[in-house]
């Protein structure tokens, strides 16, 4: 018997939808829930449910073979049904289940004992301190940052009430172990001819993009970041297992130009050419970058940059949270373009009150952005399109709340097959009709970007795939 088997839920039913080979990112927040017990003297083991495809039921057939004292699941709001469905089969067994992630973290308590029932326990903000207290014994009523499902109660009618009682809670990023990789599966993950891992130098983001639940501002936990002396000694760990490209999964790791050629001009003179870097930063940073600053970022080994453009339409973005012009797109664009450092810009459809004339402007400006790369001859820009969730916590799902719509409706997703596989893993959309397009419609225009765009803006020859 172990004390703790860590679920890194599946993104969709895969009893039900393609099982095919989407890009994976490794689930960093559980691989460090798995160091921090396993440091502690607990007997940890992981099982990428989204890496292997597992259904719910194969899921509790693991958790039947190992046996385990506790289940830690995390859960995202996108995937919510098949976490519960999960959560409902384990809670059977002779085990305690914990519940954690950012959907645990933003809904109100009556909806999370609704979607997962009384018998488990719910974990709101980082899990590691409150992890480890709870396999350690203590009595769940006692752990910060751990609401019960008894406590929580069910409401016997829909509710608009978002009541928090229990505040999220948060660790001190310097004092945490890094990730011990023998728990990672999914890594390193091969792509471009280098051998990847993941990593994270941040938590939270100082950001207020309307659509979006990491902000600090919204969920109230503060923004944090690593040293560099304890990123470096990550990276030194990762090289040292073969690493030759890290992926920084963070949505803030720099605030600012400055600090991101500080920290990737270090790295360079610690690793020279050994390294390439990938990792996310805001449009509002990028339109500062000079022409000499994008030639050093590519001498530093940077090789591609992720930002949210989110829509086209001026008035739209600058609501959402992206003040950044399309000539300063553009200015992006051309300066990354002239370093040989790729850019993956996402987008967003279906947002609320969106008239097709907007939603169709979006689609034109993406295709124009990812046609770059087959003027230049490389893969220069992939942009990806969504279709707009409404994200608990975000400053939009509050004012739909305000609207009349229950955290129920909100929270209604569907998942829809893509034409092109690759784009899989992120094929859900609201059930609800929030713009002048239905969610049916707002499917097949996503679907006919992919196609349109499949031969310049795919990356079929080059999908993540983990390294046996």
């Amino acid at each position: 018997m172990i004390d703790l088997l860590l679920v890194n839920a599946p993104v969709h039913d895969y009893a039900h939808y393609p099982r095919t080979s989407t890009p994976h990112s490794p689930p960093l927040g559980i691989l460090s829930i798995a160091t921090a017990a396993d440091r502690a003297g607990f007997r940890v083991e992981v099982l990428d449910a989204e890496l292997e495809r597992l259904s719910p039921e194969a899921i509790v057939e693991a958790v039947r073979a190992r046996r385990p004292r506790w289940v830690g699941i995390n859960s995202f709001s996108i995937n919510i049904d098949i976490v519960s469905r999960i959560v409902g089969l384990v809670c059977q067994e002779p085990t305690r289940v914990v519940v954690g992630g950012p959907h645990i973290t933003n809904v109100s308590d009556e909806l999370v004992a609704k979607q997962f029932g009384p018998r488990a326990v719910y974990v709101r903000g980082d899990g590691e301190r409150a992890v480890l207290e709870l396999i350690g014994g203590a009595d769940p009523a006692g752990v910060p940052g751990v609401l019960t499902g008894k406590a929580a109660g069910l409401p016997g009618a829909a509710m608009i009430s978002t009541s928090i009682t229990v505040r999220p809670t948060y660790v001190d990023v310097t004092a945490m172990p890094m990730i011990d990789r023998r728990f990672s599966r999914g890594e390193p993950f091969e792509r471009l001819g280098r051998r990847w891992y993941g990593l994270t130098m941040s938590r939270g983001c100082l950001f207020r993009c309307a659509f979006c639940a990491g902000s600090s501002h919204s969920s109230g936990i503060p923004y944090r970041v690593s040293s560099y002396d304890s990123v470096f000694r990550e990276v030194d760990y990762l090289v040292g297992l073969g690493a030759t490209g890290i992926r920084v999964f963070d949505d803030l790791p720099f605030k600012g130009k400055r600090p991101l050629l500080d920290f990737l001009g270090q790295a360079h003179r610690r690793y020279g050419d050994r390294l390439a870097w990938e990792l996310s930063f805001p449009l509002q940073y990028g339109v500062g970058l000079s022409a000499d600053e994008w030639r050093h970022l590519s001498e530093y080994g940077l090789a591609t940059v992720i930002s949210g453009v989110e829509a086209a339409d001026m008035t739209l973005r600058y609501q959402l949270g992206k003040r950044v012009t399309d000539g300063r797109i553009w200015d992006i664009v051309n300066g990354a373009a002239r370093s040989g450092i790729d850019l993956r810009f996402y987008f967003i459809i279906g947002l609320p009150g969106e008239s097709r004339e907007s939603t169709e402007q979006t689609l034109s400006f993406a295709r124009d952005l990812a046609s770059v790369g087959s003027r230049s001859g490389r893969q220069g820009v992939r942009c990806l399109v969504f279709g707009y969730k409404p994200m608990p916590g975000s400053a939009l799902w509050a004012d739909l709340l305000r609207a009349g719509h229950t955290e129920e409706e909100l929270l209604s997703f569907t998942d829809f097959t893509l034409t092109v596989p690759e784009f899989q893993k992120h094929a859900w959309r609201s059930s609800l009709t929030l713009s002048e397009l239905n969610p049916e419609e707002i499917s097949q225009m996503i679907d006919e970007f992919y196609v349109q765009t499949q031969t310049f803006n795919s990356d079929l020859m080059t999908t993540d795939s983990p390294m046996v």
